[in-house]
């Protein structure tokens, strides 16, 4: 029997006549869990197959899932997949900061009644409001200029308002297309009153009446004041000459100043009181006057001018006939 402190025959060789056991297998690496977890165990030779790459980092743009938020992110428990990995909202600190943003937005877009002054300023600028007053340009009217003091209130109430540049105007436009329908309306009016007075006067008397308003007129003016303040300027301006309640007020004024004598008595193209009396005693005296013989064939026109007369010295009263 060999000595066990040495070694046999051929160093590490086995013995002739002797037979070696094959030599174990290398144990394989243990494996984490069991394989109700890890999985079916690979078939015998066969390589394991590779664990899937982690989603997220590293996965191409468009496949996988999306990032998750970062730990301890206020989106963290979002349901929306898209909120919680939204860059638009990275720049929000937490949902208070979302939360002041959005009533910040909503504000505006359209602010409360309640609105604080500082948030309405904000939004008008936002808008393009006009800082001040006299930053909105309107149209003059087809009238002609724009009144100062008119101007300057309606600028300070578009102002107020909150109206954009573009707006002011329409509101501009739709005003004097207003005020343009109204005065028409006036003067439509105007020319009917006119009408009925001629008719109540008749031509003649209306042609007079007429001027001794307009001398009336001139004699009361302030000739030292500026035209701009003087009565008869501000009618034409107004169109409210042709009002029938001034025109007839104002010619009993000229009527009671061609009385004293403080203007002209005679009217151009038209007798005066006293030659129409004369005219009238002159036509009443003569029995052969067209004026009272119905079957002369100018009896229509002697009897019109006849009441003329009678009009033009007495008023409205009708013609008696003698």
């Amino acid at each position: 029997m060999a000595d066990p402190g040495t070694d046999g025959p051929g160093d590490g060789q086995p013995a002739a006549g002797t037979t070696t056991a094959p030599a174990p297998a290398p144990a394989a690496p243990p494996r984490a869990g069991t394989i109700l977890t890890r999985g079916a165990a690979p078939a015998s030779g066969a390589s394991p197959a590779p664990s899937p790459a982690p989603a997220g980092n590293g996965t191409p743009p468009g496949q996988g899932a999306p990032d998750a938020p970062p730990a301890g992110d206020w989106r963290a428990d979002f349901t929306d997949p898209e909120l919680k990995t939204s860059r638009v909202l990275d720049k929000f600190t937490g949902k208070e900061a979302l939360a002041k943003s959005y009533i910040e937005l909503q504000q505006l877009i359209a602010p409360g009644n309640d609105a604080k002054p500082e948030v309405l300023e904000r939004w008008r600028k936002h808008i393009g409001v006009p800082a001040d007053p006299t930053g909105y340009v309107l149209p003059d009217p087809p009238s002609g200029t724009r009144d100062g003091a008119t101007l300057t209130l309606a600028q300070q109430h578009f102002r107020d308002a909150g109206l954009m540049p573009w707006q002011a105007a329409k509101m501009a436009a739709l005003f004097d297309t207003v005020e343009s329908h109204r005065e028409d309306l006036l003067r439509s009016e105007y020319a009917k009153g006119v009408d009925s007075l001629e008719q109540e006067w008749g031509a003649e008397r209306f042609a007079q009446q007429t001027t001794l308003a307009a001398r009336a007129i001139a004699f009361l003016d302030d000739q030292e004041t500026e035209p701009a303040k003087r009565l008869a300027p501000w009618l034409d301006q107004t169109g409210h000459g042709d009002h029938p309640v001034l025109i007839r007020t104002l010619a009993k004024i000229g009527d009671m100043l061609e009385e004293h004598r403080l203007i002209d008595p005679q009217l151009p193209g038209m007798p005066g009181k006293t030659e129409a009396q004369a005219e009238l005693d002159r036509i009443n005296a003569d029995p052969k006057h067209p004026a009272h013989n119905p079957d002369d064939p100018g009896h229509l026109a002697a009897f019109a001018r006849k009441e003329g007369l009678y009009k033009l010295i007495h008023g409205t009263r009708e013609v008696v006939q003698r």
